[in-house]
Protein backbone atom coordinates (compact mmCIF):
# COMPACT_ATOMS: atom_id res chain seq x y z
CA UNK A 1 0.00 0.00 0.00
CA UNK A 2 2.94 2.44 0.82
CA UNK A 3 3.99 2.04 -2.68
CA UNK A 4 0.36 2.82 -4.14
CA UNK A 5 0.81 6.59 -1.91
CA UNK A 6 4.24 7.17 -3.89
CA UNK A 7 3.06 10.06 -6.36
CA UNK A 8 6.70 8.45 -8.06
CA UNK A 9 5.73 5.47 -8.52
CA UNK A 10 4.67 4.68 -12.41
CA UNK A 11 3.44 1.00 -11.51
CA UNK A 12 -0.08 0.12 -13.16
CA UNK A 13 -2.81 -1.34 -11.32
CA UNK A 14 -1.69 -4.86 -13.31
CA UNK A 15 1.82 -4.45 -11.93
CA UNK A 16 0.41 -4.16 -8.54
CA UNK A 17 -1.83 -7.38 -9.01
CA UNK A 18 1.61 -9.28 -10.45
CA UNK A 19 2.88 -8.35 -6.81
CA UNK A 20 0.72 -8.24 -4.37
CA UNK A 21 -2.93 -9.70 -5.64
CA UNK A 22 -2.93 -13.33 -3.93
CA UNK A 23 -3.34 -14.44 -0.56
CA UNK A 24 0.29 -13.38 0.47
CA UNK A 25 -0.41 -10.31 -0.75
CA UNK A 26 -3.45 -7.88 -0.18
CA UNK A 27 -5.86 -10.38 -0.03
CA UNK A 28 -4.38 -12.32 2.60
CA UNK A 29 -3.84 -9.17 5.25
CA UNK A 30 -6.10 -9.48 8.23
CA UNK A 31 -6.53 -5.69 8.30
CA UNK A 32 -4.94 -5.75 12.15
CA UNK A 33 -3.53 -2.49 11.12
CA UNK A 34 -0.57 -3.26 13.12
CA UNK A 35 1.30 -1.64 10.06
CA UNK A 36 -0.45 1.57 9.99
CA UNK A 37 0.65 1.59 13.88
CA UNK A 38 3.83 1.21 13.02
CA UNK A 39 4.39 3.20 9.92
CA UNK A 40 6.77 6.01 10.04
CA UNK A 41 5.32 8.16 7.83
CA UNK A 42 1.79 7.74 8.93
CA UNK A 43 0.06 6.88 5.79
CA UNK A 44 -3.35 5.88 5.75
CA UNK A 45 -3.08 1.91 5.40
CA UNK A 46 -6.13 1.32 5.94
CA UNK A 47 -8.08 3.24 3.36
CA UNK A 48 -4.80 2.55 0.72
CA UNK A 49 -5.79 -1.35 1.53
CA UNK A 50 -9.48 -1.30 0.85
CA UNK A 51 -9.14 0.54 -2.32
CA UNK A 52 -5.96 -2.00 -3.63
CA UNK A 53 -8.85 -4.69 -2.66
CA UNK A 54 -11.53 -3.28 -4.84
CA UNK A 55 -9.27 -2.34 -7.73
CA UNK A 56 -7.68 -5.70 -7.62
CA UNK A 57 -10.91 -7.83 -7.21
CA UNK A 58 -11.76 -5.87 -10.40
CA UNK A 59 -8.73 -6.77 -12.60
CA UNK A 60 -8.87 -10.35 -10.89
CA UNK A 61 -12.45 -10.19 -12.28
CA UNK A 62 -12.19 -8.89 -15.64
Amino acid sequence: ARFECDPHDERTIDDYYELVGDDNGIFGCMTLLGCEDTCPKHLPLQNKIAYMRRKLATVQGS
